[in-house]
């Protein structure tokens, strides 16, 4: 970790590409400062700016959207460039657009963690200039976010774990699932799931009171076979499971479009959609451009036999896992206000939905293994609503997420989207 005072930032590289993604789509709030300052600029006369520059949604302000690919007033389409930037320089743009991609929290009280989104193609790169490198722009969004008002870890949300012992436990997993090369990539994901399990279990009295050094070297020995085991046997899945993993999977996919679409016939669609999940086939176009033109149904996606054996190719998978630890953004008001293990167990969750779509992507494209690229897109569009949806917090998603962390259910997903054993249970 590098630390300067009191703001912790993994070590991670991001330089911007002007690739203009997040440009396009996503809706950006305006603060009243945003606003006041907007009303500053002296625009040139010959230049063409839209006549209307916010739109407020659901008494909420955000800068307006294009008609055309749905993009930032503010975006020249031709350059790639924001037009606030050229004219008047990066100072001048709103706070939202100025903080993305870098994704910035109080945790503990007086201390700030920061890492950059991995839904930025430039932040995935993991090239340029260490963020750590940008602490006077960070410390700048500290005071104009207001973050030292913001919630921070409370004994409940830690769930009665000191600080020292829940560190102590996440560097337990660094050093023997994620930076285990002898273990493959299911083998870690199964490891990840079954060690949250062991250690909830233990409570947190008896964790805090235990030498966590010396208990681990021995719990890890024998949970590391246990799960070799599990991701060896075979297992079925059952119709119900495909259907709650794929309403996940695709509330995943819905980017800014719950902000815009509330109301009876947005549930009315949800509606349609949850019963076409459980008959029919998906096609994730029908969720954004971006993903796949390419229908299936759960069985293709269960069943298909698609070479995932490489552990190389899911190394930006667990890059995300590892940065989110390192940083505490997955749980508490990073993450729905969830405490240290239901966070952890929603974060592990997110494994099954990346390897779903980097498979989705193989499949559509007629690949015969994954690649970097599949898991580079899967990685990108999961993190785009990670800890961040309101959808995703509220209760029906949010049970069936739980659902979805049970070691069983858990273990039964991963099995039938790495290996071809597309026979379902019930």
């Amino acid at each position: 970790m590098v630390a300067a005072k009191n703001i912790e930032i993994p070590d991670w590289n991001y330089n911007c590409t002007s690739c203009g993604k997040c440009c396009r789509k996503k809706y950006v709030y305006l603060t009243d400062d945003d606003l006041k300052r907007l009303d500053t600029f002296k625009w040139p006369s010959d230049m063409d700016l839209p006549n209307k520059r916010d739109v407020e949604i659901n008494s909420t302000t955000y800068i307006a959207h294009q008609e055309k690919e749905d993009a930032c007033v503010y975006l020249n389409l031709d350059t790639e460039m924001c037009r606030i930037h050229e004219k008047f320089g990066y100072d001048a743009k709103p706070l939202g657009c100025k903080v993305f991609p870098y994704n910035i929290s109080q945790t503990f009280k007086g201390n700030y963690s920061v890492i950059g989104r991995f839904e930025c193609p430039a932040v995935r790169e993991n090239n340029g200039n260490s963020i750590a490198n940008r602490m006077r722009d960070i410390r700048s969004f500290i005071d104009e976010m207001e973050l030292e008002k913001s919630p921070d870890f409370d004994s409940e949300l830690c769930a009665g774990l000191s600080q020292e012992k829940m560190s102590q436990i996440m560097r337990s997993f660094y050093q023997n699932i994620f930076n285990n090369t002898e273990l493959q990539a299911m083998e870690k994901m199964i490891l990840s799931m079954m060690a949250l399990d062991r250690i909830e279990k233990l409570g947190s009295e008896f964790i805090n009171e235990m030498d966590l050094r010396e208990l681990f070297p021995s719990f890890w020995e024998r949970l590391i076979e246990d799960a070799k085991i599990k991701a060896a046997t075979e297992m079925k899945i059952s119709r119900s499971i495909v259907w709650r993993f794929l309403t996940i999977l695709t509330s995943f996919l819905r980017r800014d479009e719950e902000i815009i679409h509330k109301g009876a016939m947005t549930r009315l669609r949800r509606f349609k959609e949850l019963t076409k999940l459980f008959f029919g086939n998906i096609n994730l176009r029908e969720f954004g451009a971006d993903h796949p033109d390419y229908a299936m149904d759960r069985s293709l996606l269960f069943g298909t036999e698609i070479d995932m054996s490489d552990s190389d190719v899911w190394e930006l998978c667990f890059d995300l896992i590892k940065i989110r630890l390192q940083s505490w953004q997955f749980f508490g008001p990073t993450h729905y206000n969830l405490t240290f293990f239901r966070g952890m167990r929603l974060l592990f969750v997110s494994y099954t939905l990346i390897v779903a779509l980097a498979k989705w992507r193989a499949i559509a494209n007629g690949a015969s293994k994954i690649t970097v690229e599949d898991v580079d897109y899967a990685v990108g569009e999961i993190d785009t609503n990670l800890g961040r949806s309101a959808l995703l917090s509220l209760g029906f998603s949010s049970a069936i997420q739980f659902q979805l962390a049970d070691m069983e259910i858990y273990s039964r997903v991963l099995h039938n989207l790495f290996k071809k054993n597309g026979n379902e249970a019930g």
